[in-house]
């Protein structure tokens, strides 16, 4: 709205020399009016009152419109900026559709009203016939701009909408990690993009646990489970490497993809991670408190299932648990059976 301000308020500076060229002199004063109404629009819509400049700039339209009918007549073409009110309701604040669609009904009754009553009544000002056509196609010209730049608005109103349901349809509210139906997309993805050789392993995932947090949560409260848990979320995100992804996998888990990673490096990576985590002090109700995660890695083997891979970091993940937390576990790779 603030762009549809200011250029409505350099339409006006325009109409100012056009109406002084036709010599209509208290239209040419109406539109210094106009113009200071729009630079106050411009200031209530970045004020935060967008509701507010929506009506005044509609109010404007209608007064100014009707006065510049009344004063040079129908075939001027002022009546063509009341059709721009329509689309500037549709992509205002205005807060419900109901409204929106009364107040745009109303314009278009005024609008046939206009037309009936102006269309055959003689203007005040007389104006020559070629000025009158040269403001008829100005007045046309400049509406199908204004209407152009509402359009282009209302795309990109459209297109920020899309782009925020997706953020938030993939994004955890908490940590604003990727969430688990996101990465499990991701990692599907990644599994499609390569095609390794039946012998190497080009994927692997770390299952990421916080130990002991029932009993942060019980102790420190909630509100410290959810910093710990946003810390640990940042430290895992600072920890990886270039085009490895984290995700909050639910509750106090965390997955992450290193794509293109064998066994080794998947180990070096967890390990730094462990190391990064343990370094942390989260504050709790009783100062500053250690935190440590137990990692699973698990590699994913030619031909396995991405639920396979994850069920094979999960029982690496319950072996550290096991066997004393704050560590990282490797997966063993499955036996292969062969029937005689």
């Amino acid at each position: 709205m603030t762009t549809v301000a200011l250029v409505a308020a350099g339409v006006h500076l325009a109409f100012i020399g056009v109406f002084a060229w036709a010599a209509v002199w208290p239209l040419a004063g109406a539109n210094v009016a106009s113009v200071l109404v729009y630079v106050l629009a411009h200031r209530l819509v970045r004020g935060e009152h967008p509701l507010l400049a929506v009506w005044l700039m509609a109010l404007e339209v209608l007064v100014h419109s009707t006065a510049a009918v009344l004063a040079i007549g129908w075939d001027s073409g002022f009546h063509f900026y009341i059709m721009l009110i329509i689309p500037v309701v549709i992509v205002s604040a205005l807060t419900s559709v109901q409204r929106k669609v009364a107040f745009a009904f109303a314009v278009g009754v005024f609008y046939v009203l206009l037309d009936w009553h102006f269309r055959q009544q003689a203007p005040v000002f007389s104006l020559a016939g070629p000025v009158l056509l040269a403001l008829h196609y100005f007045n046309l010209v400049s509406m199908l701009l204004l209407l152009g730049l509402l359009c282009t608005v209302y795309f990109r109103m459209v297109k920020e909408a899309q782009r925020l349901l997706h953020v938030q349809a993939s994004t955890d509210p908490l940590t604003q990690l990727f969430n688990r139906r996101a990465m499990r997309d991701m990692v599907q993805r990644e599994c499609v993009r390569e095609v390794p050789a039946e012998d190497v392993h080009t994927l692997a995932l770390l299952l990421v646990d916080v130990d002991h947090f029932k009993r942060i949560n019980d102790r420190h409260g909630h509100e410290s489970g959810d910093d710990a848990l946003l810390l640990i979320a940042q430290t895992l995100q600072d920890g990886l490497r270039e085009g490895d992804q984290v995700a909050r996998w639910g509750g106090e888990e965390f997955l992450v993809m290193l794509p293109a990673t064998g066994v080794d490096e998947a180990v070096k990576v967890a390990e730094r991670l462990r190391q990064r985590v343990a370094a942390q002090r989260f504050m709790g109700a009783a100062g500053r408190q250690p935190l440590s995660v137990t990692l699973g890695v698990a590699v994913r083997l030619p031909h396995e299932s991405i639920d396979r891979t994850l069920a094979r970091a999960d029982q690496a993940l319950y072996m550290g648990k096991e066997s004393g937390r704050n560590r990282v576990v490797l997966a063993p790779e499955p036996e292969i059976t062969t029937q005689n």
